[in-house]
């Protein structure tokens, strides 16, 4: 039977078969490859090891979005550590905060207006679903145990409930106006 298939450019591949079951995995991406055809590196069923890290994601302007819930005295991860410890996902990464941060400074919420950060929804839903699937990957990592993103816990093993609950809250966001004209 068919599946559907996606693969990120950051190698987070979901697949989605006939009867509605989604699989969650990553890939190594090689530079010379689409994605398609690499080594599978890991599954969503890789147990965390005793000294795993338990991230939140959240959106705060000029940040890095990331925190370390376990670090009390300084618990963001900085731009550096990412890109050293998140190679292949750092460039994407930080183009997706850029992308919370560039919308926060034009629709003037730095400066105290109660404006929507993202005045449109569909971007709103495309910068929200970008975060969560950029969650999922973090979470598929050897070292990761957990990552909150919102009111969204992915935890290895249980990524595909949390994804399906989030694209059923999705398509309430898009049934009701959640923006207002």
């Amino acid at each position: 039977m068919p599946t559907l298939l996606l693969v990120t450019k950051y190698g987070l591949r979901l697949h989605v078969s006939h009867d509605a079951t989604i699989h969650i995995s990553y890939i190594e991406l090689h530079d010379d490859v689409d994605g398609c055809n690499s080594k599978l590196s890991t599954s969503n069923a890789v147990t965390p090891t005793p000294d795993s890290i338990s991230y939140w994601l959240s959106p705060s302007w000029l940040s890095s979005f990331l925190w370390n819930r376990a670090s009390l005295d300084d618990p963001e991860v900085y731009k550096d550590v990412i890109e050293a410890r998140y190679p292949r996902l750092a460039k994407f990464y930080f183009e997706w905060v850029d992308i919370y941060d560039d919308a926060f400074q034009r629709q003037e919420c730095n400066l105290g207006s109660d404006s929507w950060v993202f005045p449109k929804m569909e971007d709103y839903l495309a910068w929200k679903t970008e975060g969560l699937l950029l969650a999922c990957w973090l979470v598929l990592q050897d070292h990761v145990q957990e990552v909150e993103f919102e009111s969204y816990y992915l935890r290895k093993g249980h990524l595909e409930e949390e994804l399906q609950r989030f694209l059923v809250h999705m398509v309430k966001y898009i049934d009701k106006e959640y923006y207002s004209d």
